[in-house]
């Protein structure tokens, strides 16, 4: 994304998304083909992501770290 761009209005690609979430394209490809990922929108041929949709995915993963280990 270009600096000062509001992030709020443009769609990301899916390079933009995996570097954003930290994996590869083919992941965020099988997501999309699974129905796993965050929600695409077809534009005629280009799969395109609203930053919102990607970071409701986000805030619905689940969080590492968070589990119990008091050893008990």
């Amino acid at each position: 994304m270009e600096p000062g761009q509001n992030n709020t209005n443009r769609l990301m690609n899916e390079k933009e998304v995996a570097a954003h979430l930290a994996v590869s394209v083919a992941t965020i490809r099988r997501w999309r083909l699974l129905g796993q990922g965050p929600k695409a929108t077809k534009l005629g041929g280009l799969v395109r992501y609203k930053p919102s949709d990607v970071e409701e995915f986000l805030n619905q993963c689940p969080k590492l770290g968070g589990g119990n280990k008091s050893g008990k």
